[in-house]
């Protein structure tokens, strides 16, 4: 707003639809004004170049390859009998609905949760090896910063706390919601 009375600004809107405009469109919006006022000659703008910051280092987890990929072989190996009960129990689903032997059922979308079960897998066998790598990384006096597309916390309710304090929560809770959910429908 502090460009608004000397610059073009001034013309294209009042301060509080600029203000608000600036709110609502965040950081693209801004990034758009100020290269247009720059491209009109009314703002010089500077930009910072990477000089001096230290090159980020990249972890990967290639030589847990074979193991991971054993494991995720066996863990999709119960997906898929999960998936084929799945079709079994639509199959007879039908049948009865055919035949009003059943009440009205819906059968679970069990093969519609690969891309889930694959995200939570994918996460599950590597989140202790990337833990150990960042606190080491950090031991080391380095930033951290640990990428992931989503967090996955709804997980969280397949967690079990033991009475001696011990934590259960692999994937096979995961694999039993999903069969559950298979058999009695949703």
């Amino acid at each position: 707003l502090t460009f608004m009375r000397r610059t073009t600004l001034s013309a294209l809107a009042t301060e509080n639809t600029l203000k608000d405009a600036l709110h609502c469109g965040g950081v693209p919006m801004q990034e758009y004004v100020s290269s247009c006022l720059a491209a009109e000659g009314q703002m010089i703008r500077r930009e910072h170049s990477g000089e001096g910051l230290p090159t980020p280092v990249y972890t990967y987890l290639d030589e847990d390859l074979d193991v991971h990929g054993e494991q995720f072989d066996k863990v999709m190996f119960f997906f898929r009998e999960i998936v084929k009960l799945s079709a079994m129990v639509r199959t007879m689903v039908n049948h009865a609905l055919m035949y009003n032997v059943l009440l009205p059922f819906k059968c679970y979308p069990t093969r519609a949760q690969l891309f889930y079960i694959n995200k939570v897998l994918l996460l599950s066998l590597k989140a202790k090896k990337v833990a150990q790598a960042a606190i080491e990384n950090v031991k080391q006096g380095r930033s951290v910063v640990i990428g992931m597309s989503d967090t996955l916390e709804c997980i969280v309710q397949d967690v079990e706390v033991n009475e001696d304090g011990s934590v259960r929560g692999d994937i096979s809770a995961l694999l039993l919601r999903l069969l559950e959910k298979t058999v009695c429908g949703s």
